[in-house]
């Protein structure tokens, strides 16, 4: 099995809605908060026209998330430390799923994608 590297991430177009699975990526992931507005989110599917949920990152972190190492390793601890403005939001558009966790400029930081093999 070959398995493609994903075109880069662009930024898309983002509508309201529910997950399919009811999401919760960020629940074990991070630690979320409420859901705010939000109609752009990133993905390496440009054509994509994605549904999904944004949601605060709390601050501060009532435990070392499991995402903290990753952070760390990318050396983007600010965004454990003082997360005013960071947002997690989770998408899909039928099989293709997507995470994105933006600072407050809405610069992408972290994505996670999730493609059918």
């Amino acid at each position: 099995m070959s398995v493609e590297a994903p075109p880069g991430w662009v930024e898309v177009s983002l509508a309201p809605g529910n997950l399919s699975d009811g999401g919760g990526w960020a629940g074990s992931l991070l630690e979320a908060g409420e859901e705010v507005p939000n109609n752009r989110t990133w993905c390496p599917t440009p054509e994509s026209s994605l549904i999904g949920v944004t949601r605060e990152v709390i601050t501060p972190p009532p435990s070392l998330a499991p995402l903290a190492t990753w952070f760390i390793a990318l050396g983007e601890t600010h965004l454990l430390l003082a997360p005013d403005g960071v947002h997690w939001t989770e998408a899909e558009d039928g099989d293709v799923r997507c995470a994105a966790l933006t600072d407050a400029s809405g610069a992408l930081r972290l994505g996670v994608s999730e493609h059918p093999a």
